[in-house]
């Protein structure tokens, strides 16, 4: 019909009324398998909150990790405490090279 270089292949698929009735079973039984919403909610699965609602989390999240962040001492600060230790230019070429083996 459409020679060697047809791209899409047609199948002819005959369900027998057995082969439905099974399809039917199978499938009423995996649904009464299936677990109730609330354990879905309860295991993160599913979430029943609207758009709205976790777009208020998310920036209420972000409101409080800026914050938290802000409190953080810079490197300047570290670097006077001798906390961090500011990296020569030639240590800094040391550690990139190590870091390039890996």
């Amino acid at each position: 019909m459409c020679g060697n270089d047809c791209s899409a292949v047609s199948f002819v698929v005959s369900v027998t009324p057995a082969a439905l009735q099974r399809h039917r079973e199978q499938l009423a039984r995996l649904l009464r398998q299936r677990p109730a919403q609330r354990e879905l909610v309860e295991r993160n699965i599913i979430c029943l909150k609207t758009e709205q609602e976790r777009r208020e989390d998310r920036e209420r999240i972000g409101i409080k990790l800026n914050r938290r962040l802000s409190l953080r001492p810079t490197a300047d600060e570290l670097e006077q405490k001798n906390i961090l230790h500011s990296m020569s230019l030639g240590k800094l070429y040391f550690c990139e090279a190590a870091m390039d083996i890996f």
